[in-house]
Parts: structure tokens; sequence; C-alpha cells
């Protein structure tokens, strides 16, 4: 059996609250969810709230946590959403069709109980998927939350996230055990 990585009381509820993931829904999680957690493996797809300017996005994510030099950390895994790429402008249908991740503004539906009650701009991490052919989206806050993790592990400047938000990969070079350097290229891909 693989030993435990994290405990429960590791869990970053803050980071989690702010997608709407509470305490309580954390904590009522069955017990083999939470063996696959503190083991560093993803939990199950939860229902996520994003707070946005004129509402709230909601979808569905898995989580796992990350150990870092600054504590526990979070990484999200969005289940994506889809959207038109007539959508966009012929600038970002280029850069989508050249296989970048950009990040544009898109109608996403604010959802109710009752369904869906209107649509809302939101800015995106925006792919087109290799596989369907399909234009894929997920908020920025989710995927923002991932970068500002890897930010935090790797040392990133201002300059390497703004990278990130232009579509492009950072490369960083990691010392090595023999006196080396090692590069790790880093980018967003949904």
């Amino acid at each position: 059996m693989e030993e435990k990585r994290f405990s429960r009381e590791d869990y970053p509820l803050d980071i989690l609250a702010e997608f709407g993931l509470t305490e309580e829904m954390i904590y009522d999680l069955p017990d083999f969810v939470h063996e696959t957690i503190e083991r560093g493996g993803k939990s199950p797809l939860l229902p996520i709230s994003i707070e946005q300017p004129f509402g709230v996005t909601r979808g569905f994510a898995k989580f796992s946590l990350l150990d870092t030099d600054e504590g526990i950390d979070v990484m999200f895994y969005p289940k994506l959403k889809q959207v038109n790429l007539a959508a966009f402008t012929e600038e970002q249908k280029s850069a989508l069709l050249e296989g970048k991740v950009i990040v544009a503004d898109v109608d996403d539906p604010i959802i109710t109980d009752e369904g869906v009650e209107d649509m809302q701009r939101i800015k995106a991490f925006v792919q087109l998927d290799k596989d369907t052919n399909g234009v894929i989206y997920t908020p920025t806050q989710a995927i923002g939350r991932n970068i500002n993790a890897v930010a935090n592990e790797y040392d990133l400047s201002g300059e390497d996230l703004q990278r990130f938000w232009d579509g492009d990969l950072v490369t960083i070079y990691e010392p090595t055990d023999e006196g080396g350097q090692d590069p790790v290229t880093i980018g967003v891909d949904l």
C-alpha cells in the first residue's frame, strides 16, 4: 500500500472554499476518497463555483494536494466546457489553430437551480482540443490557481507568468545533484 503524503488536517480548506468546496462537503467525502487524496491522488469530480464580477460560474473539477515550500497547495483539474470557434477574433482563431492556449472573453452560462438563467462574459483559458477539434475552456481562476502553485514551486517571475497568459511556454533550469542544470518547460494545456 502506498504511503500517505498528507493528512486531513493538512487540507487547505481556505483555498478549497474559494471554489465553493466547504469544509463540510470535503469532510463528508467517503473514507476511501480521503485515502486517495492523502496519498497524493485526485478527488472525484466535485461541483465547484467561482465568483465572477456579474455572477457565479458553476462547473465541476477534481483536485489534488501539492506539497510546496510554502505549505500544502491545491491543483485543480476542471471539467472543460465547449464554445464555438466562431466566437473568437481572427487573431485568436489563428493562435488556437496553432495549438496555443489563449486567454479570452467567453460567454458562460449562469446556472441556477432552475436551469440556465443568463449568460455572462468571463475570462477563460481556451484551447482547441486536438482529439475533437472542439474549442474548450475553463474560467481563468481554476488554472490561475494552478499557475500560482507552480510559480511558487519554481520561483517564476512576473514576466514568466505573463507568458502563460499569452499562450507561451516557459523554460527554467533546475539544478541537478551533479552541479549542472536540467531544463524544465512549463505551460498551460487544458
